[in-house]
């Protein structure tokens, strides 16, 4: 439970600060096994694809969420995926943060009026997709009414940020695609299995919340 609102917001930007971040080494903490060394040798270049996604923060009376969404089946590397709302940079967008603010609001009807932009994370290079992603992080200023894009979401997922800090709820789990032995830790997120990219990216939301409040 957050005491005084104002002293977290204030504490978390300071969080935030880029010489202050986590970094990668936060992130690899939740890395499956083929990025070292099967993609490592990839880097981004010149045709690399930019995008952002946005880590809402709601605060509250007995506890501080986030919003991941569960992505529709398709045929693409993330179908079915859990993950935060988020896309690809459009050449009208203003800067990354409007990028995160208007996908979260085609994918999930979130009024990007009411959400208060904080900073954002490490950005994280996804050698699969060819992708770097920043995460955004926003503080949601009321409640959240949903407004799912059903073409692409098929459900908004609350999920209370103490849970993801439990180590109850990380695990790991193996499996094999296109001839690689995957072998990847995850979030239990209401009998979700959150890996990959989005895994990586909360891991290093997580080490930033907690120098930032103490929870009992």
């Amino acid at each position: 439970m957050i005491a005084d609102i104002n002293s977290f917001v204030t504490n978390l930007r300071k969080n935030l600060s880029s010489n202050l971040l986590p970094g990668i080494e936060a992130q690899l903490k939740m890395s499956p096994n083929v990025r070292n060394p099967h993609f490592e040798s990839q880097i981004p270049n010149e045709l690399t694809k930019k995008a952002a996604v946005l880590i809402t923060i709601l605060i509250q009376k007995k506890a501080i969420k986030t919003v991941l969404i569960k992505r529709t089946e398709y045929d693409g590397a993330h179908s079915g995926q859990i993950s935060f709302p988020g896309g690809k940079v459009e050449k009208t967008d203003k800067n990354i943060y409007h990028t995160a603010l208007r996908e979260a609001n085609e994918e999930i009807g979130i009024n990007i009026n009411k959400i208060e932009i904080i900073g954002s994370l490490t950005t994280l290079y996804v050698p699969i997709s060819d992708i770097c992603i920043c995460p955004v992080i926003g503080l949601a200023m009321e409640k959240i009414n949903y407004k799912l894009n059903h073409n692409e979401v098929v459900e908004a997922i609350e999920v209370n940020i103490e849970s993801l800090l439990n180590s109850k709820n990380i695990s790991q789990m193996q499996f094999f695609t296109n001839n690689l032995e995957i072998i990847a830790p995850y979030y239990k997120v209401k009998n979700n299995n959150v890996w990959g990219a989005t895994a990586m990216i909360i891991s290093e939301f997580l080490e930033v919340i907690k120098r930032t409040i103490t929870f009992p």
